[in-house]
């Protein structure tokens, strides 16, 4: 028996006509031919990518491991050199992202929420998607050894603060920490593309700070080998 794998990048079941019995306004898209495919197939109805980054959430299915618990490197870097071929390009900073997105050079990619709003403020049509288990970051504020604890309790409760935070969040173009069933929010952040409304959270998979923290050096090192043709 041979079996084909087909993997769709950025595709919610919102937005396929086979799934529209599951939501209430039913269907964003009208999609036949994957509504035949559907109707003569097995129907997976829960499911969640293991992390929202094309890279991770691939070679965690090509080789069977989680992006917080990889013990086969051997298997996730001959995945990466395989796939090296099929990629236009590896963009090395934010602007550049924004730069190819802005220009049309590129129309799939894996992008930060904060790039992706500034970019449709400017009036560019771009989508943001990030499905149920989506692998997602957020920022940390970090106290040192040794500093003076009542000026970082004072920092802290400052940034914490619904107005400092939102003057922040607005200005990076990322949500706030701020639970907004509790607290009023802008239009504006209401409007960026990660912004939850609940407040919650629920079905983002967070990097393991510790895992990652431990190996990032020693993996960036080899990926960059690996981009270069090692």
């Amino acid at each position: 028996m041979n079996v084909i794998l087909v993997i769709i990048d950025s595709l919610r079941t919102d937005h396929m006509g086979c799934y529209a019995d599951q939501y209430e306004r039913g269907g964003l898209a009208k999609t036949p031919h994957l509504g035949r495919m559907a109707a003569a197939s097995l129907r997976f109805t829960r499911a969640a990518p293991e992390s929202l980054p094309t890279l991770p959430t691939r070679r965690a299915l090509h080789t069977g491991q989680s992006p917080n618990n990889m013990t086969d490197m051997k298997a996730i870097w001959a995945a990466l050199r395989e796939q090296r071929g099929l990629m236009k390009k590896y963009w090395s900073s934010g602007a550049e992202l924004m730069s190819l997105l802005a220009n049309g050079e590129i129309y799939a990619t894996v992008a930060w929420s904060g790039r992706v709003a500034a970019l449709q403020q400017e009036g560019h049509p771009i989508g943001y998607l990030s499905p149920k288990g989506t692998y997602s970051w957020m920022e940390y504020l970090f106290v040192l050894k040794g500093t003076d604890l009542e000026v970082a309790q004072q920092l802290l409760n400052f940034m914490l603060e619904p107005a400092a935070a939102i003057a922040v969040s607005e200005g990076q173009n990322y949500p706030p920490s701020l639970d907004p069933t509790k607290v009023k929010l802008t239009e504006k952040i209401m409007k960026m593309p990660a912004f939850d409304p609940t407040g919650k959270l629920e079905g983002y998979l967070f990097a393991n700070p510790a895992y990652w923290n431990a190996n990032q050096v020693a993996w960036t090192e080899k990926w960059d080998r690996i981009k270069a043709g090692s």
